[in-house]
């Protein structure tokens, strides 16, 4: 198990940012500009793929 139970195959990115962070690993934030969607799910995909293509 890696976080909160789940495998590390199965975690979500904040665990590993969580995991980095309590590592003491150096943490610097970078601006993105445009669309950002975070996809965990196959409905997310689907969700953020009508976005991409202008319907949602």
């Amino acid at each position: 198990m890696f976080r909160e139970g789940r495998t590390f195959e199965k975690a979500y990115l904040i665990d590993l940012l969580q995991h980095m962070i309590e590592a003491g690993t150096p943490m610097h934030r970078v601006d993105t500009h445009g669309g950002y969607m975070e996809i965990d799910t196959l409905e997310d995909r689907e969700l953020a793929e009508s976005w991409w293509r202008g319907e949602g």
